[in-house]
Formats: structure tokens, sequence, C-alpha cells
């Protein structure tokens, strides 16, 4: 249901399923990835945060994380410091060779109020879009989204949102 974009049914299979066998890691990462799919991202943040307590968790994972603690639009769930700890080993792993990765790591700096550090990461993001548009397979949509961080940036304002067209990082299926 996930790889079909049914996130709806993938969410009610894999709850029951969770309830079956909680202790399966596999389950809840996928319970997590339909939370986000769903828009539930008070629900995903709670689920990747469990998963995250291992240190064997998937890169996707903790990346949507850092991207959900750093753009919630509900405020009691973000947590900028927190995105920054999670997105930070990727940055150092992947360099600057990775537009989601640089854009969650500039989402970070903004929500923790330091403009200057998002703006410059995100142009580095913008810019790696710009030399090679087949990168990371961005969506026109995703495109968007990565103009809009960088404006709101500049204006000294995070990013919040719902819509999660615009994104860094899709859900399955997408």
């Amino acid at each position: 249901y996930l790889s079909t974009g049914e996130y709806e049914a993938a969410r009610k299979f894999l709850n029951l399923a969770n309830r079956l066998q909680p202790s399966d890691r596999n389950i809840r990462r996928l319970l997590a990835e339909s939370e986000f799919a769903n828009g539930s991202f008070e629900s995903a943040i709670r689920e990747f945060s469990e998963l995250a307590k291992d240190d064997s968790t998937r890169r996707r994972s903790k990346s949507i994380l850092a991207m959900l603690l750093a753009t919630c639009p509900f405020e009691g769930s973000r947590d900028g410091e927190r995105a920054m700890e999670l997105i930070k080993p990727l940055v150092d792993l992947l360099g600057e060779t990775s537009p989601s990765t640089l854009e969650i790591y500039a989402a970070s700096f903004a929500e923790v109020g330091q403009f200057d550090k998002a703006v410059e990461i995100q142009l580095k993001a913008v810019e790696l879009l710009r030399n090679d548009e087949s990168v990371e397979g961005y969506t026109d949509s995703q495109k968007e989204g990565l103009r809009t961080r960088l404006e709101l940036y500049k204006r000294q304002r995070p990013y919040r949102t719902s819509d999660i067209s615009q994104l860094p990082v899709r859900p399955p299926g997408q």
C-alpha cells in the first residue's frame, strides 16, 4: 500500500501489524512512513523518535525525523537542536552532494534562528540542483519548496508546512 500511494490503507494495516508484533522495527519504520505520508506529523515524529533511539536507524528515517522536527507546523513538536543533531552526521557523511540533506540542515539552522547559516546552506542545495537537474529526482513541487524556503530564510523566517509535496524527502510511492 505504501509503494502505491494508498497511505491510509497502509496505516490501517501497519497499526494492526504493530499491535501484533510491537518489537518489529521494520513494521515500526513502515508505520512511521505511513504517518508521514498521511500528514500525521506528530505521530510520525513519535514513531521516528522511537526508531532513532537505535544507532542502526536508517538514514532515511533520521532525515525525515530531522526534517519534521525543523519544519512541523505544530509548535510543540519542533526541536531545531535535535534536528541538527540528527542531520549533522549525514551532512558529514555525504558532504555537499545531497540537496535534500543540505535542505534539512538549512531548515534546522532556520528553526534555531541562525538564518544566515540557513541561507548559506540552502544556496548550496540550490546550486547542486542547478548544476544537475536530475539530482535525487526532485519534482517541480520540491524545487518550488526549495526556492520558497530560501526566500523565507532570507526574510529571517523558518519554514512551516503541512504540504508534504514541497518537502525535500518524499513519501514512498511518490
